[in-house]
């Protein structure tokens, strides 16, 4: 691909974006695209925070709410996004 309304790494820079929070699942087949979004955000000087969630596919908590990394994930995506509002 390379149109970057389809594919976000083909813009020349990412510089000047808002600070971005990601959350990426090790089992998840999109896990990639979002580290390697994380990683050229950084590269480009936008702040990042990414969380990662080993052994766990896409959506675990909506599948999985009972569980404590389902909760954690809840209490880290609220963090993230307080961390997202702060100045």
């Amino acid at each position: 691909m390379k149109s970057p309304l389809a594919f976000p790494v083909a813009f020349p820079s990412h510089a000047g974006l808002p600070k971005t929070y990601f959350q990426a699942c090790v089992m998840d087949p999109l896990r990639d695209c979002s580290i390697v979004l994380e990683q050229v955000y950084k590269d480009d000087g936008v702040p990042t925070k990414i969380d990662i969630y080993p052994g766990l596919p896409h959506a675990f908590w909506a599948m999985f709410p009972e569980l404590e990394i389902s909760q954690k994930r809840e209490r880290d995506a609220a963090e993230g996004l307080k961390w997202l509002l702060a100045g």
